[in-house]
């Protein structure tokens, strides 16, 4: 009787074990596959901002050629120290009116859609379906 119950326990304990031990074995094999991922996914990202980098050292790349020609040093010129080419006429327009009109435009547009905005909402859909969106 104590053989069978011994027998019986080592059966158990046996089996408890190896149920123990394949549990623990499916963690490690989930951590790793998560582990996994994650680099995955960081080699995902260091590749974009590899490429991202490639893209912005190119532009600069090119803005210093840009900058070692000829057009850039005329047009420079003309901008830092006000020369013109022989027999080329140069207007002069004030800033001050040029950066009025358009303060005054964006005023003049954010007051219609103020006004817009303060009608009822069935006037707004009616509005929007005879005349169409506004930009």
């Amino acid at each position: 009787m104590f053989r069978r119950f011994f027998t019986w326990l080592q059966t158990t304990f046996g089996y408890i074990w190896l149920i123990v031990l394949a549990g623990y074995f499916s963690v490690l094999a989930g951590q790793a596959m998560y582990r996994n991922y994650q680099s995955q996914q960081d080699a995902r990202q260091l590749n974009t901002q590899l490429a991202e980098a490639r893209l912005e050292k190119e532009k600069w790349e090119s803005l210093l050629v840009y900058y070692k020609t000829d057009d850039f040093k005329v047009k420079e010129l003309r901008r830092s120290l006000l020369l013109k080419l022989p027999n080329e006429k140069v207007y002069a327009l004030p800033e001050s009116a040029i950066g009025l009109k358009a303060e005054e435009a964006a005023v003049v547009k954010q007051k219609a859609q103020d006004v817009r905005l303060s009608q009822p909402t069935w006037r707004q859909w009616l509005d929007y379906v005879v005349d169409g969106p506004r930009v």
